[in-house]
């Protein structure tokens, strides 16, 4: 006995924490969204202003590289060469048939002084750009604002769809209810049960297409805030308090107001000035250019030698004669010398030219 209440108190017990997970699961899960959350999530997650983000980096990025190629810029390379068979030596100038090292170190410089101010132009010209891209983030904010709006004032419409489908199906019910009694009764023909039969299926087709109608709206609002999950997506219905409209505005004050705050005209305004000044930078091209620049090498060659020592080999070489009635020759001692190899240091030293 005192084991089958024990086992009924674990079932009992286990089936209340059962139901408070789920419970606490569909708490959690079931978030309703206002208007205002919606907007604000979507300012953040939302993938055509992320794309517009995206490109404001990008622009900066650009005016950075422009504003760096106004400094000098500076090329260096170095090269490592062994070269096997009969080559000649690019700094003895010698055949060389075994394996020689070389060394190549170079290095350049170029700057531009004036190139019809071309330079100057296209950084102002992407500075204006950034701040049109910036002006477009929001832009792209009004635009999925507007959107958004749109898909929750059409969620709120199927809402009120639903429920109207949904009332008319309640009336439909007591009508079928009260046709019958007077069928049983024999005051109406079964026609009369019938047509209110035909309603009440007419009516439960607008419930089910009322349904579609606004899961659809729900998962077109869910798309424009770039939601993973749209199973448990609903919305809350607002509060709406219509501002005052201020009274005697002309349309010049209108325009006014709209150039001032409105962010897409700003945009048009800096295009045209963006415009302008690519104007300048290709006026620029028919302008005399100036520019400075500079390089600096050296090198060195397993193959280059120097005379170490002469030693008398003891014998002479003809090297000519002269011309007349007693010819002489031209003779030179037979010299036999030693070479060794030029330091690395010394050849670096030696070889250096420049521009």
């Amino acid at each position: 006995m005192y084991l089958c209440s024990m086992s009924r108190l674990i079932r009992r017990l286990f089936v209340f924490v059962f139901l408070m997970l789920v419970s606490t699961f569909q708490l959690y899960s079931q978030q309703v969204w206002s208007l205002q959350s919606c907007i604000d999530y979507a300012y953040t997650h939302n993938i055509q202003i992320s794309l517009q983000r995206l490109q404001v980096q990008f622009a900066e990025e650009q005016l950075l590289a422009t504003k760096l190629g106004v400094l000098p810029n500076l090329n260096a390379n170095a090269t490592h060469v062994y070269n096997y068979g009969q080559t000649v030596d690019r700094y003895t100038n010698q055949f060389a048939s075994d394996r020689v090292l070389s060394n190549n170190f170079y290095a350049n410089s170029n700057m531009n002084l004036f190139n019809g101010l071309q330079t100057s132009n296209s950084i102002k010209k992407q500075e204006i750009d950034v701040k049109a891209q910036e002006l477009n983030v929001e832009v792209s904010k009004d635009e999925v604002a507007l959107q958004i709006i749109s898909a929750y004032l059409q969620i709120l419409y199927n809402m009120e769809a639903l429920a109207n489908a949904e009332a008319q199906m309640e009336i439909t019910a007591a009508q079928l209810s009260r046709t019958e009694k007077l069928v049983t009764a024999g005051k109406l023909t079964e026609g009369n049960l019938l047509n209110i039969k035909a309603q009440q299926s007419s009516d439960f087709l607008q419930i089910i297409h009322a349904e579609n109608q606004l899961n659809l709206s729900k998962i077109t609002l869910a798309q424009l805030l770039d939601l993973d999950n749209v199973t448990d997506f609903d919305i809350g219905i607002p509060i709406i308090s219509i501002p005052e409209i201020e009274e005697n505005l002309d349309l010049q004050q209108i325009i006014a107001i709209a150039k001032a705050q409105r962010a897409e005209l700003q945009v048009a305004a800096l295009q045209l000035q963006s415009a302008e000044k690519s104007l300048a930078i290709a006026r620029g091209m028919y302008s005399p250019k100036l520019s400075i620049s500079g390089s600096i090498g050296t090198g060195y060659s397993g193959a280059a030698k120097t005379i170490d020592g002469v030693n008398f080999g003891g014998g002479i070489d003809t090297i000519g004669f002269t011309t007349g009635s007693t010819p002489e020759y031209v003779v030179t001692p037979t010299l036999n010398y030693t070479y060794k190899n030029i330091p690395f240091s010394q050849q670096i030293e030696d070889n250096w030219n420049q521009s």
